[in-house]
């Protein structure tokens, strides 16, 4: 399959977790987190879709399931059509569904990177971009002016950070964790680079965070405290490579007494430790 799908194959796997009987999934939400700016779905997936004067803008259409509930919602406040659909990253678990909105000729947008997975592990319900860009785009509509930035690869190799620097508020899909750790055994985190990634968005001006998975928004502070996390995480680990410990002698032992609180510490903390270990000594 690749590693580009892993994620978001063990990501639709969560919910078989933990019991015979899978919970039913929340139900749709639509909440307006700024003005024109709506956060559409539920913890398990998010959307953003932004009104202009003219269209609206949508990012991330989830799924073709959620991509309906999506365009009944817009349909519920406007009878503009959807002019652009923007894709945050490669992983499938967000950009699937997007064909309802090319059917109303959207464009679609994302990072270029984006298209080696496209071609790679191609899906029928994933729209290719009919625009993509390097470094930045900005998307002028008359409405919340929007700014795609990319700072190289992280959470996979295409992410694009939206700011919209009039709302000071950024859009920024699985990067954060809010006391929580990041998903499983990290299978397509590049670790220096997501640190890099993470202390570069520090440096953009914005107050509030809106997010692709869990609460639809927070503040800087969950940005901040994700920054601690990975940051305390591989210097420790270094240290201790530096020390001239065999990794096989302490990634079981290896702790954070800091983040033993935090969800889904037991259950994955080792993997990460493993990943990072492997990060240092063989430069993945």
């Amino acid at each position: 399959m690749g590693r580009f799908n892993i994620l978001a194959v063990c990501l639709g796997l969560l919910g078989c977790i933990g019991g015979a009987s899978a919970q039913l999934p929340p139900p749709f939400e639509s909440i307006e987190i700024a003005k024109d700016i709506h956060s559409a779905g539920n913890p398990g997936g998010r959307s953003l879709w932004i009104e202009m004067p003219e269209s609206v803008v949508v990012f991330d259409p989830m799924n073709v399931r959620a991509a309906k509930a999506l365009r009944a919602d817009i349909a519920k406040n406007t009878d503009k059509p959807v002019s652009h659909v923007v894709y945050s990253h490669e992983h499938y678990d967000h950009i699937r569904g997007g064909q309802i909105f090319a059917d109303e000729g959207a464009i679609f947008i994302a990072q270029e990177r984006c298209l080696d997975t496209f071609d790679y592990v191609p899906d029928p319900d994933v729209v290719a971009p009919t625009v993509t860009y390097v470094e930045t785009y900005t998307l002028d509509l008359g409405g919340p002016q929007i700014e795609l930035l990319y700072f190289g690869r992280n959470h996979g190799d295409c992410m694009t950070i939206t700011h919209f620097p009039e709302e000071r508020l950024l859009f920024v899909v699985d990067l954060l964790t809010e006391k929580s750790l990041p998903f499983g055994s990290l299978p397509d985190y590049y670790p220096g680079d997501t640190v890099r990634t993470l202390k570069a968005i520090q440096e953009l001006d914005f107050d509030r965070i809106a997010r692709g998975h869990s609460s639809p928004i927070v503040d800087r502070a969950v940005l901040d405290e994700t920054v601690a996390y990975w940051s305390d995480l591989m210097t420790s680990v270094k240290a201790r490579l530096d020390a001239g410990e065999s990794p096989f002698s302490f990634m079981e032992k290896h702790d954070l007494p800091h983040y033993r609180t935090w969800r889904n510490y037991d259950r994955w903390f080792k993997l990460h430790v493993e990943r990072v270990v492997w990060h240092y000594t063989i430069g993945w």
